[in-house]
């Protein structure tokens, strides 16, 4: 699929702010606690330069997924301070009024900004409102509601879950690798995990599955590379699947990932497709699909050379291997 890209140009800023201010969002309490600073630093920035602003703060998801929804406030773009949740809930608002979007990362992982090089300083958020270039993203969506990144099922999913529903998640780096340690060491003492049953595309790829991961772009990093080609301009998303009989050893497959030792691969799947159910979830059935090219995402030149190059590379390694099953 053919990735769209347009320039935003300088002599064109008078157009720009003739529909409207740029409109930056953040949630204080991503990250490390310095997302609203960075906000702040980045509108009175922006005011130097004598671009019109807006500043929209958001004290957690529900009330900006409140926002991102419903308001009809016209904006000639939208940056957004915060992690990946934040950028998830926030890019709803981009695409509803088709504006370019850009996310400033302030949070834990950063998962998507990453998959576009995005700088979390002031200076280079500046730099691409400047001469950046505007790409089209794919999205996914789960159960109708939107998302970025990734879908996690699983051991995964529950320590997350456990750690930042705690009362205060940690916020340094080190401190929050450790509760997810901690939170994974006292699930591999509790009831065997659940079967899952995966389809995609209408075909089944896994009917014990212990772990799900349904993702848009790479993840989870360099840290946690389970899938680690996954693209965001494809139109695809990619699926990896880990087969357990006990938490335990779903945990040490997952560590053996992380130092990248041998037999990482064992019990495991990586796939791709445009449709994925999973089933056998507490929760009940998750229905996800991916929306290719929906969302505008402001970009530097050279990482949009770069995207472009990379899913071209890949649709033709797909068509070689297509020639070589004919």
């Amino acid at each position: 699929m053919r990735t769209l890209i347009r320039r935003i140009s300088r002599r064109r800023r008078t157009s720009a702010e003739s529909s409207g201010p740029i409109q930056i969002v953040v949630t204080p309490s991503s990250g490390n606690g310095t997302a609203m600073e960075r906000a702040l630093k980045l509108r009175d920035a922006l005011a130097k330069r004598r671009r019109e602003t807006s500043l929209e703060v958001f004290e957690d998801l529900e009330s900006l997924h409140q926002w991102a929804r419903t308001d009809s406030h016209p904006f000639a773009a939208i940056v957004c301070v915060g992690g990946d949740g934040t950028q998830s809930t926030t890019a709803l608002a981009a695409m509803r009024r088709s504006v370019p979007f850009l996310p400033v990362s302030s949070g834990f992982g950063n998962l998507f900004a990453r998959a576009f090089n995005h700088p979390s300083t002031v200076e280079g958020t500046l730099d691409l409102l400047a001469r950046g270039q505007v790409i089209h993203s794919d999205v996914g969506m789960c159960n109708g509601e939107l998302f970025l990144c990734q879908e996690s099922y699983g051991l995964i999913a529950d320590v997350q879950e456990a750690v930042e529903a705690a009362a205060a998640a940690p916020r340094a780096r080190w401190h929050r690798w450790l509760a997810y340690y901690r939170a994974a060491l006292s699930h591999v003492r509790q009831t065997p995990p659940a079967r899952l049953r995966v389809m995609v595309d209408g075909r089944v790829v896994a009917v014990d599955a212990a772990l799900v991961i349904v993702a848009n772009v790479k993840t989870y990093g360099r840290w946690l590379p389970l899938a680690p080609d996954a693209s965001p301009v494809d139109g695809l998303l990619d699926v990896f699947v880990m087969k357990g009989a006990t938490h335990r050893e779903v945990f040490g497959k997952l560590l053996k990932c992380h130092l990248r030792l041998p037999g990482a691969t064992a019990g495991t799947l990586l796939c791709r497709g445009t449709r994925v159910s999973v089933m056998g979830l507490r929760s009940g059935r998750k229905q996800l699909e991916v929306l290719p090219g929906r969302l505008p995402v402001v970009v530097s030149p050279e990482t949009a050379a770069a995207l472009v190059q990379g899913r071209d590379r890949r649709e033709a390694e797909a068509r070689l291997a297509l020639d070589r099953v004919a």
